[in-house]
């Protein structure tokens, strides 16, 4: 019966020490999802700010053509849902 309550108490101590790094962990992943959902969210600013970008400067440099824009293709009218 004593093995048993050794090795309780060993888990136990176990567990002790464990907390502590789980809680910093915990720290730490909430700061990484923190900086991703700012990164996510400059991203999908970027992304509009360059769509914007080519609907003014392509459609001005290429004589109103609409076939040759990247972001804002008339083909690919669902791209701006998506970003967002």
């Amino acid at each position: 019966m004593s093995s048993y309550t050794d090795t309780i108490m060993k888990f136990l101590n176990y567990l002790k020490k464990v907390i502590s790094v789980m809680e910093m962990q915990k720290k730490q992943l909430k700061q990484m999802t923190d900086t991703r959902e700012k990164h996510d969210k400059g991203l999908t600013e970027l992304t509009i700010a360059l769509m914007k970008f080519e609907n003014i400067g392509i459609s001005y440099y290429s004589q109103e053509d609409h076939n040759k824009r990247i972001l804002t293709h008339p083909n690919h009218n669902d791209f701006d849902t998506r970003v967002q």
